[in-house]
């Protein structure tokens, strides 16, 4: 096979922060391709955002648990790591959910005024959708798996990586009998159908909110697998 599934460990975070970075910008304006990541991480693409990324990529290995599940993939003759995906185990009741996220951007203005907009509207964002996706999770019975990331460079894009990726992680939710949902991308779209990913709602990032109508709305399909007994029984 032209490419190998491996576990990421704590020597992988480099390569990691680069693969999402790379897959996630504007090869020209360097700036990530999804204004609520450019919202949320002012500075990705700058040396200051790539060390603070790599620290937050870090702490989930810093002390592995079975509900994380993260891999990679490895060119089998180069030795290259074109791409990595993580997956979180999540189930009703959820302790502590995580409805507003931390906002990134602290180090990166020196006016105080700019921060607190541009974390305020950072959190709406996140805000937003947290919640509605909790209040899912908390209505479903049974277990969920939920793809957080999945990034592949983009000179690997189309020659099975993500297939990969996806096989290994649908595989694991499917040994657990849990359905799989993710926001993704439009763009993304063929690659989760095949997985049996169904379009579930269109979402529109931000919220219609007077005040951030200057803002770029980000686009996101939010997409649900059943669980394989639900499958089964169709």
């Amino acid at each position: 096979m032209p490419f190998t599934l491996h576990p990421v460990t704590k020597g992988d975070v480099d390569l990691w922060c680069h693969v999402l970075q790379n897959a996630n910008t504007e090869p020209i304006s360097g700036r990530p391709f999804d204004p609520f990541v450019d919202a949320m991480f002012p500075g990705f693409e700058t040396p200051r955002g790539t060390a603070l990324f790599t620290r937050l990529l870090a702490a989930p290995l810093d002390e592995p648990k079975p509900e994380i599940r993260i891999r990679k993939v490895v060119e089998t003759e180069s030795g290259r790591t074109p791409g990595f995906a993580m997956w979180v185990e999540q189930k009703p009741p959820i302790s502590n959910p995580p409805i507003r996220e931390e906002w990134f951007g602290e180090d990166f203005s020196q006016d105080e005024g700019e921060r607190k907009r541009a974390r305020e509207y950072a959190q709406q964002l996140s805000t937003a959708l947290n919640e509605k996706r909790m209040r899912q999770i908390e209505s479903w019975e049974g277990v969920s798996i939920v793809l957080q990331s999945l990034a592949v460079l983009p000179e690997f894009q189309r020659r099975g990586v993500g297939a990969m990726l996806m096989q290994d992680g649908t595989e694991w939710a499917d040994s657990l009998n849990a359905r799989v949902q993710v926001d993704a991308t439009p763009q993304a779209a063929k690659l989760y159908e095949r997985f049996g990913l169904a379009l579930v709602e269109a979402v529109t990032r931000p919220a219609p909110v007077v005040e951030w109508k200057e803002r770029e709305p980000s686009f996101y399909d939010f997409r649900v697998r059943p669980a394989k007994s639900e499958r089964d029984a169709r």
